[in-house]
Parts: C-alpha cells; sequence; structure tokens
C-alpha cells in the first residue's frame, strides 16, 4: 500500500499495471506480486474512508503518511499488571510501523489493515482485539506531529469495511 501511486488506482487494470512496475523494479518479488488481491485493494480505495485518503494525497500529499516506524517507551504495568514489585517501575521499548495516517483539515485520521479472517458477527471481538494497539499508534502520532487522532479506523481486507473504533 505504500508504494501504489494513488493517482492511479481508479481501476484492477492500474493496480495491476502498478503491481507489475514494482516487479520490474524490484521493489516487489514475482511470487509476492502473484497473492496481492488487487480486487481488494480497489475496493479499499473506492470505500469512503479510501476516497479520503486519496483526496489528501491529491491535494496535500506531505499530509498523507503511509507505513511509519515509530519508536517509544511504556510502562510495564501496561503489559503486565500483574509483575513483581522489582519490576514494575521498568519501561519497556516498543516499536511498531504505522500502516497509515492523515492529516484531513483539522482532523488526523489513523487506519490500520487488517488482513484476519474475521466473522461479521464478531466486529467488537475484532476491535477489542486491537484498541489497544491504535492507543499505542495514537500516542505515536502525536509524538510525531504534535496532534491527537481524532478518528481511528481497522480496515478488514476480509470483510472489505472499516471499522471505526471510539
Amino acid at each position: 500500500m505504500k508504494k501504489l501511486n494513488l493517482d492511479k488506482v481508479d481501476s484492477a487494470e492500474d493496480i495491476k499495471l502498478q503491481i507489475g512496475n514494482m516487479v520490474s523494479n524490484e521493489i516487489l518479488l514475482e511470487d509476492e506480486a502473484k497473492v496481492v488481491r488487487v480486487n481488494k485493494i480497489l475496493k479499499f480505495f473506492n470505500n469512503p474512508l479510501g476516497k479520503r485518503m486519496i483526496e489528501v494525497y491529491k491535494n496535500n500529499p506531505n499530509k498523507l503518511y503511509r507505513e511509519v516506524p515509530f519508536y517509544t517507551e511504556i510502562s510495564s504495568i501496561e503489559v503486565n499488571n500483574e509483575l513483581s514489585e522489582e519490576y514494575k517501575n521498568e519501561n519497556i521499548r516498543l516499536q511498531g510501523i504505522i500502516d497509515c495516517f492523515f492529516e484531513e483539515e483539522d482532523k488526523v485520521i489513523l487506519i490500520d489493515y487488517k488482513t484476519d479472517y474475521i466473522e461479521e458477527e464478531k466486529e467488537d471481538e475484532f476491535k477489542n482485539k486491537y484498541i489497544k494497539q491504535l492507543e499505542y499508534y495514537s500516542n505515536a502520532i502525536f509524538k510525531i506531529i504534535g496532534k491527537k487522532v481524532d478518528e481511528k479506523y481497522l480496515y478488514s481486507f476480509y470483510l472489505d469495511k472499516y471499522i471505526r473504533l471510539r
């Protein structure tokens, strides 16, 4: 998703062409390209959230951040509140990569892509599985750009839909 030119995601053919170019330029391996599900990518960019992302890219590309690495420290108690006394004041270094966030007018929107199998009726369970992760990402974004995240989304490629977190 990071390497896609968002000016050219209007059709499956546009996306296939970009993937072919990524193979030619050795950005993707041939085997990796074979498993890319073009229709899933197209559905993402055809939904309202994907369209908002494209709009930001077209109007102000430096406000779109893709695959942003981060490092932060968190309290050991956040990870495990049953630690013995000797470890309760320790910090743990956390590193990760934020799939995507963008600034839209006065808002910051965070999107985390997920490919997990999920049953539609288990969305709440799915949200709960990732809510802490997106909190960490939100804190990292604040440290990176000095703005708080206003909207947080999981995008399920399995369900072809975005799921808003509160």
